[in-house]
Formats: structure tokens, C-alpha cells, sequence
């Protein structure tokens, strides 16, 4: 009897065992459970978190003085925020300037051409003034810098995609009035040439338009609005901001009318400078431009 007690007491404790290891089981899965759950409330919670930061208040140019007036705040989700920051060796670097720091802008300059409504970037400041003027002028070496008046479709054609130090080809069409040269038919009656028979030759003159190669491939400085501002230094910011940041800028007045261009920037050898010269004698001329394949 006593063996019998012995043998269903340790059955007891074996089964008691297993249900207290199933137990903490349960209770360690539980736990980890709404920990990871708890991490992803947290997550979500942080991301819905707003976060002031500093967005252009006016507009301004390279070398422009960053004042108090210059800035204004913006509330955004810090969600949107976090994916303005740069991923390096060194860790995340946030680009945007909160609204807290915004006072360490003020007697700083801009390092671009600046919008309102857009955010202020890292990169849209300067410590110190450079000397901007002229600054094509120092990127092609050899060469002179002119502008040519090619037509105005053209520029707005192509002024979204190219970049300074791109090359195009540009098409020379002269419009000059010939004369015509008088002739006599078998009758002796006074005729010209393309105009048939009996056609009167008193200041006759056709119109007539060639096509000429003026440049095969001649590299672009820069493109400029009304104010002699850059085009593509613009259209480089664009391409620089959040969909958001484009979004504000497309649906702006003033963004469309420091987008468009009204002269084109060339750097010419000293043959193509002449070459160009000798057209412009002419008293008809009009240019337009193509753009070849990068890499061609």
C-alpha cells in the first residue's frame, strides 16, 4: 500500500509539473505579446506626434540675409519629418530645421535661390557670403559665355530636364528677300523666274528661309528669367523637396514666373564665338535648339 501511495504521489507531482510549465508559457508569450504590441502603439503614437519646424516665409536669393522675417513656423507630423533625415556610418542626420533652432539662422545667409512656403533645409544655409557673381563664368575654362536668343518654345521645352554643362545643337534659320532675276519669252514679253508669264519685275523679291547648322554641340552655363535669375539652379531646388514641398511650389504664381525663361547662357570656344558673330550680321535670324542624348 505504501508503494502504491508512493508511486501515484509522484504521478501527482509530475502532472502538477506540466501544468505549471504550460502556465509560465502562456504567461511568457502573453507578455511578450503586448510588449510588441506596445511597441507599435509606441511607434504609431510617435509618428502621429506633431513637431514644429522652420518653413520660408519670403522669397530670396543666393547670398540673401536669413532675418527673423525670413521665417515663419510649420507644424507637421513627426512621421514626415523622420523621412527628410539622411541614414550614414555616423548615424541619422535630420535635414530639417526645427522651429526651436530657428534664432541660430538669423545673420546666416542662403546658399540658393530660396521659396516661400518651402522647408528650410540645412542645405539652404550658409555661414559666410560667397561671391556669386559671374559664377558660370569660372566653370568653363576657355571659353566666353553669351546669350543667345533661341525661341522662346524651346526654353520652355527643355528648361525641366537640363543642367548646366549639358550640351545642345543649335539650328541657324536666315530670312532674306532675293530678287528676282528678270527674263524675256519668245513673245519678248518681260517675265521672272517663279512668276510665269508677263509677271511684273518692278521690286520683285521672293522670301526665303535656310536652315543652317550654327552649333553641333556647345555646353549650356545657365538658363534666365525676367530678373536674371538661374532657371536651373530653380529647377535643381525642385528637384531637391518632398512631393508635398513640389506640390506647393506647382500651384504658385511666382514659381511660374521664376521658372520661365527668357535667355539662354552658352560657353562658346573662341570658332563658335566667331562662327555666331558672322550670323549675327545677318538682319534675319532666328535660333532654335535641339538637345542630344546625354552621353552622346
Amino acid at each position: 500500500m505504501k508503494a502504491e501511495k508512493k508511486v501515484k504521489s509522484a504521478k501527482n507531482k509530475k502532472g502538477s509539473g506540466v501544468t505549471v510549465m504550460q502556465w509560465f508559457l502562456a504567461i511568457l508569450i502573453t507578455v511578450v505579446g503586448l510588449a510588441g504590441a506596445g511597441g507599435l502603439i509606441a511607434v504609431a503614437y510617435t509618428s502621429m506626434q506633431t513637431v514644429s519646424v522652420a518653413m520660408w516665409s519670403t522669397n530670396g536669393i543666393r547670398n540673401g540675409v536669413i532675418t527673423a522675417d525670413s521665417v515663419q513656423e510649420y507644424k507637421m507630423l513627426r512621421g514626415e519629418y523622420e523621412r527628410y533625415a539622411v541614414d550614414s556610418k555616423t548615424g541619422v542626420t535630420h535635414r530639417l530645421v526645427l522651429w526651436e533652432d530657428a534664432p541660430k539662422l538669423y545673420g546666416k545667409f542662403m546658399s540658393r535661390q530660396i521659396y516661400s512656403g518651402s522647408l528650410v533645409v540645412t542645405e539652404d544655409v550658409m555661414v559666410n557670403r560667397i561671391d556669386n557673381s559671374n559664377m558660370v563664368l569660372y566653370s568653363y575654362p576657355g571659353r566666353q559665355i553669351i546669350a543667345l536668343e533661341v525661341v522662346q518654345d524651346d526654353l520652355n521645352y527643355f528648361k525641366t530636364f537640363l543642367e548646366p554643362g549639358d550640351k545642345i545643337s543649335v539650328m541657324a534659320y536666315v530670312t532674306e528677300e532675293r530678287p528676282v532675276t528678270p527674263y524675256y519669252d519668245t513673245a519678248g514679253a518681260v517675265s521672272a523666274q517663279g512668276g510665269g508669264n508677263n509677271a511684273k519685275t518692278d521690286n520683285a523679291a521672293l522670301t526665303v528661309t535656310n536652315a543652317e547648322p550654327l552649333f553641333n554641340s556647345v555646353y549650356i552655363a545657365d538658363m534666365l528669367n525676367s530678373s536674371g535669375e538661374s532657371v536651373l539652379d530653380a529647377y535643381a531646388y525642385y528637384n531637391s523637396l518632398s512631393a508635398a514641398g513640389q506640390a506647393a511650389l506647382d500651384s504658385s504664381d511666382a514659381w511660374e514666373k521664376e521658372t520661365t525663361p527668357v535667355t539662354l547662357l552658352v560657353a562658346l570656344t573662341d570658332a563658335e564665338l566667331r562662327r555666331y558673330a558672322m550670323f549675327e550680321g545677318l538682319s534675319d535670324v532666328t535660333y532654335r535648339m535641339s538637345v542630344p542624348q546625354r552621353g552622346e
